[in-house]
């Protein structure tokens, strides 16, 4: 509960046109949301959550969640790590595209774009 934190991304829609879309991603992230708020899940507290999702066209935004951007994502994690001590937890949960480049690997979000993974993914 309190001794957790948490950053929760699903993406389900991508700008760049060569990321096929998925059906499910954000639901995904939405429901591992649900479970760390509730008894089972630790009773995580709203405050020490962060919820991106990029649901697909005609499905709207979730009450709560923010969208699933690079930017927004980089942001949600640096702060999250910053707000927990350092014998507390965080998850990371990411439902999504990744890809490779070499050696690295990269999650996708929904204004990545393959051709330039490194600064937008």
């Amino acid at each position: 509960g309190e001794r957790t934190w948490a950053v929760v991304i699903g993406v389900s829609r991508y700008d760049d046109a060569s990321c096929t879309p998925l059906k499910f991603a954000h639901r995904d992230a939405l429901a591992f949301a649900e479970f760390l708020k509730s008894d089972a899940g630790g009773k995580v507290p709203a405050d020490h959550l962060r919820v991106l999702v990029s649901p697909p066209p005609g499905e709207g935004m979730s009450e709560g969640a923010e969208p699933a951007t690079e930017r927004r994502a980089r942001k949600a994690i640096s702060e999250i790590l910053e707000s927990a001590g350092t014998t507390e937890t965080v998850f990371l949960f990411y439902s999504g595209h990744g890809a490779t480049k070499g050696e690295n690997a990269y999650f996708l979000f929904r204004d990545s774009e393959r051709s330039d993974l490194h600064t937008s993914a």
